[in-house]
């Protein structure tokens, strides 16, 4: 754990905060391999190296688990039968809006709970003391148009 991130878990344990102790993984690209791109929800990917062994690690070290996913709500089931069958954890789906989670069984859904960390391959980091939203998205065009004309190469 990085020390930010083990400062921020000191800091919200503190606070008595129930997202101290959960933490929340993307599923495509951070759990899932995702490299081939969508193939119609089809779940064809194998563990990224390591996601298995630290999901493991995580719930048996007493962490609450959250899965989440931007695919639609009719493939979540499927994304907790994959958990399930290369992890061996116990999954529940839900597209309820929780607060907080907390046990030993991984929650999959699309909504964002209450988390000591998010964790996830898209991310931006919004930082203040970095300059903020000066530097949070620098270096992408005001106009989307710009980014998707033809023939334009960064």
């Amino acid at each position: 754990m990085s020390h930010a991130l083990l400062e921020r878990a000191h800091l919200l344990a503190r606070a008595g905060s129930p997202s101290a102790g959960t933490l929340s993984f993307d599923f495509d690209g951070v759990v899932m391999d995702h490299s081939s791109g969508w193939q119609d929800g089809d779940l064809y990917g194998a563990p990224i190296p390591g996601a298995v062994e630290e999901l493991q690690r995580r719930i048996a070290g007493g962490w609450s688990v959250v899965i989440q996913t931007a695919r639609d709500p009719r493939f979540h089931d499927e994304v907790a039968a994959w958990i399930r069958r290369h992890t061996g954890l116990e999954t529940v789906v839900s597209a309820r809006r929780h607060t907080y989670w907390s046990g030993s069984t991984v929650l999959v859904t699309n909504v964002k709970p209450g988390a000591l960390s998010y964790v996830d391959d898209n991310a931006i980091r919004f930082d203040l003391a970095a300059g903020g939203w000066q530097t949070a998205l620098a270096g992408l065009p005001f106009a989307r148009a710009e980014v998707l004309a033809p023939g334009v190469r960064p």
